[in-house]
C-alpha cells in the first residue's frame, strides 16, 4: 500500500485578505449517516463584502485552467492528473481506418470556428459524436487527442449516481456546468453504463430538449451500441 499525504481540509478557520479587506472563512464538516456534510461560513465586516468575495470565488472556481472537471458522486472535482494524461495524447501515435483521423479532427475544428455560420442559419451551435467499438480499439485515446488538440475546456462524467441526489438531479448539474463552461467538450465515456431506463428520457431532454446547449460538443463512447 502506498503512503500518501492527503492535502485537503476537513475543519479549519482561514484568515483571508482580498482586495485590501480582511475576512475569515470557517469550514466545518461532519458525518451524517453515510454522507459527509460540509458547511462554509464567511465572516466579514458587512454582508455586501461577504457577497462580493463569495461571487469572486465562484467565478474564479468555475474557470477551467490546465485541468479537467470530473463529475462523480454528485460533485465536480478538478483533476489535473487526467489533464496531464490528455496532454500526452495526440493523433500521431494513433492508427485509425483510412481518413478517419482527419475527418474527426476537421469536424471539431470546423465546429468551433463556425459559431457565426450556425447563427446565420438559425441552427443550434452544438454537436454530438459517438465513438463505437470493442475495448482497446482507440476510443479513449481518440477523445483525449481531440481534447488536447482543440484546447477547449473539458468536462468528464464518471457517473450520474450519488447517495445525496437522484440521477436526474445529477444529469441537470452536468449540463448546467457544461452550459456555463461553453464552448466546451463534454465527455461521457461508456455511456451505456451511465444511462438506464429510469434516467434515459431525462438525459435526452437535457441533451437535445428546450435548452440551447450552445457551444457544447458531447463526445460519448460505448462498447455496446445495441444498448
Amino acid at each position: 500500500m502506498e503512503n500518501e499525504i492527503y492535502k485537503y481540509t476537513e475543519n479549519a478557520s482561514f484568515e483571508v485578505t482580498w482586495q485590501g479587506e480582511k475576512l475569515d472563512v470557517l469550514l466545518m464538516s461532519w458525518q451524517q449517516g453515510s454522507c459527509k456534510t460540509r458547511y462554509y461560513w464567511i465572516l466579514a465586516d458587512s454582508k455586501e463584502l461577504a457577497e462580493k468575495f463569495f461571487t469572486a470565488v465562484c467565478d474564479w472556481n468555475a474557470e477551467i485552467r490546465d485541468e479537467v472537471l470530473v463529475f462523480e458522486d454528485g460533485y465536480w472535482n478538478k483533476n489535473p492528473e487526467l489533464f496531464k494524461s490528455i496532454q500526452g495524447a495526440n493523433f500521431q501515435n494513433l492508427v485509425l481506418h483510412r481518413n478517419l483521423k482527419e475527418d474527426i479532427q476537421d469536424e471539431l475544428i470546423n465546429f468551433f470556428a463556425s459559431r457565426e455560420i450556425y447563427a446565420d442559419y438559425g441552427v443550434p451551435w452544438k454537436r454530438g459524436i459517438l465513438f463505437i467499438g470493442s475495448p482497446i480499439n482507440g476510443k479513449t485515446h481518440t477523445f483525449k487527442a481531440l481534447i488536447n488538440q482543440m484546447q477547449q475546456p473539458c468536462l468528464y462524467v464518471k457517473s450520474f449516481k450519488s447517495e445525496s441526489d437522484t440521477d436526474s438531479a445529477n444529469i441537470r448539474k452536468v449540463f448546467e456546468q457544461a452550459r456555463q463552461s461553453a464552448p466546451c467538450i463534454l465527455v461521457l465515456e461508456d455511456i451505456d453504463s451511465l444511462l438506464s431506463d429510469e434516467n434515459r428520457s431525462f438525459f435526452l431532454n437535457e441533451l437535445d430538449g428546450f435548452a440551447e446547449n450552445q457551444g457544447i460538443v458531447t463526445i460519448a463512447t460505448t462498447n455496446h451500441p445495441e444498448v
